[in-house]
């Protein structure tokens, strides 16, 4: 099992309130040199607009060239390219460039991106899932069909005959998608696409989903090179000497993260509701789960916390259901111990991770940086995961 890091390029406000940038892109490349050294297997980064004081990656390619200019061996993800708000034209063309700058290293990751950013870009969201195949197949032509000219008539977008250069170093570029819900891990695996399980949750929930997935992929009608059948699971990571404190460490990230005390979460309430009523209440059967999650008003079952699916939604939700408390029962242990997070001492963290690998996860994005945990937290997490906690997974 690989063990990867993913960062969304965050770090703590000042006093006044914002981002320092400068120090954020800073800290978050040499967190990338310190993981290149450290023997991850990849970093992945994603791409986030508008959300000010949580991310400021709006341009996964730009930041990926600079770690590949600044490493050796660790691979860079795209963690990932939401295709509705790019022309496929230029993510061709800008991915070819960056997996020739890193020498053939790079991972495409793609998605199609939540209802809050998909209408600041002036998309319907209802429109995301054609405009994603749509683009995939453009790209994939563009790539496969060299140097031929390559030409499109589609619904979203038109190319006219044209040679498109430069072309990959890797033929093909391992593919993945962002799964936030569970009908899109059959979507990957009808494209021949690798998962990239961006909700947190319990290995073993996630083991009969890893089958499925498995089963379904094995009927991919595709080139047999070009199917990818990994499946990378995200969770948050602290390790250090003291077990308890690096434990409620992430504990608190995790909840800030999925937290409700955001300016912009509270605008994703109000757009979901505005949505859903301009739609007659009509929501498409692959919105459903995200919509429903971004509602301020949703209902959260212990389903939903036992899984981890509800986490967003959880902190809105002051309501118990069954035996749960829907957001106070995720404590530090519960989480680690039940691999949700990977927190500890470097043998805590081998033990969570464990978790994973004996439940059919290829590869673990342990997320190390957040705006609560300081930078320095994250060297050492890093530090000692190189250390003591990946060669334990060679």
């Amino acid at each position: 099992m690989r063990i990867s890091m993913i960062t969304e390029l965050q770090r703590s406000v000042s006093d006044d309130g914002l981002v320092d940038f400068e120090a954020t892109y800073r800290e978050s490349l040499a967190q990338a040199r310190l993981a290149d050294e450290a023997g991850f297997s990849t970093i992945w980064i994603t791409e986030h607009h508008f959300l000010p004081t949580f991310s400021v990656a709006p341009g996964s390619d730009q930041f990926l060239a600079a770690v590949a200019a600044q490493t050796k061996n660790i691979r860079v993800g795209t963690g990932v390219v939401v295709l509705p708000y790019h022309h496929p034209l230029h993510v061709a063309e800008r991915i070819a460039m960056l997996d020739l700058i890193s020498e053939g290293r790079v991972e495409f990751g793609t998605g199609r991106g939540g209802p809050y950013e998909v209408t600041g870009h002036s998309i319907d969201p209802r429109d995301t899932r054609a405009m994603w195949e749509e683009s995939l197949a453009c790209i994939e032509g563009i790539w496969s069909g060299y140097p031929d000219e390559f030409s499109w008539e589609g619904k979203h977008w038109q190319i006219p005959p044209r040679v498109v250069v430069p072309q990959p170093v890797q033929k093909p570029i391992r593919r993945w998608l962002a799964c936030a819900q569970p009908d899109s891990f059959g979507v990957a695996a009808d494209h021949g696409m690798g998962v990239l399980a961006f909700v947190p949750s319990p290995p073993s929930v996630t083991a009969p989903l890893i089958e499925q997935y498995r089963e379904r992929i094995a009927s991919y009608p595709g080139p047999a090179k070009q199917r990818n059948e990994n499946w990378a699971s995200m969770t948050f990571g602290v390790c250090g000497e003291d077990g308890p404190a690096a434990r409620e460490l992430v504990s608190r990230s995790l909840k800030v993260f999925f937290g409700p005390d955001r300016p912009y979460n509270k605008a994703a309430a109000e757009i979901t509701k505005n949505l859903i009523e301009a739609w007659d209440g009509e929501i498409p059967d692959d919105l459903k789960v995200h919509l429903t999650k971004e509602h301020e008003t949703a209902p959260i079952n212990a389903a939903e916390v036992a899984t981890a699916t509800g986490l967003s939604a959880a902190a809105r939700s002051a309501r118990q259901d069954g035996e749960l408390d829907s957001w106070e029962r995720l404590d530090p242990e519960t989480l680690s111990n039940s691999g949700i997070t990977v927190a500890g001492t470097p043998q805590q963290c081998v033990d969570s991770l464990k978790l994973y690998e004996e439940n059919g996860v290829d590869e673990v994005l342990v997320l190390v940086q957040n705006e609560t945990i300081p930078h320095e937290v994250s060297m050492k997490t890093i530090r000692l995961f190189g250390e003591h906690v990946i060669p334990h997974f060679h």
